[in-house]
């Protein structure tokens, strides 16, 4: 008796494929890199309700004691382009797969037994 098998179907993509999938990809990368390096920066996020991170002053010490890096990343997170419309994005994703409300880091809690919350009071 002959049992036949199921074969896996190759999903690879062809040449033309791989090579467009890497060519948008390398175009989307490009694309946000001109939109960033002639964009104006932007000082007060209104959504936000606070200034945003100013450009630091590229000096050798700063650069040196990694100071310089980690302030250039807290300022391009600030300034990325269309950042207000990812964040849009973003909160109406978490909204539609998840049931909090927002990003304010409280938690609410049906006040229970003192013994409940590891002997403190919530009061």
């Amino acid at each position: 008796m002959y049992i036949r098998t199921k074969t896996k179907k190759d999903v690879t993509p062809s040449k033309a494929g791989a090579f467009f999938i890497i060519l948008a990809f390398v175009g989307v990368i490009i694309t946000l890199f001109l939109i960033s390096a002639f964009d104006t920066d932007k000082t007060v996020s209104q959504k936000e309700n606070r200034a945003l991170k100013q450009r630091p002053k590229f000096t050798v010490s700063a650069v040196l004691d990694g100071k310089y890096f980690s302030e250039f990343e807290e300022y391009y997170q600030d300034t990325f382009p269309y950042r207000d419309k990812f964040l849009d994005i973003n909160s109406k994703i978490s909204k539609a797969f998840s049931k909090t409300q927002g990003n304010s880091g409280m938690v609410i809690v049906e006040k229970q037994e003192k013994d409940d919350f590891a002997g403190q009071n919530i009061d």
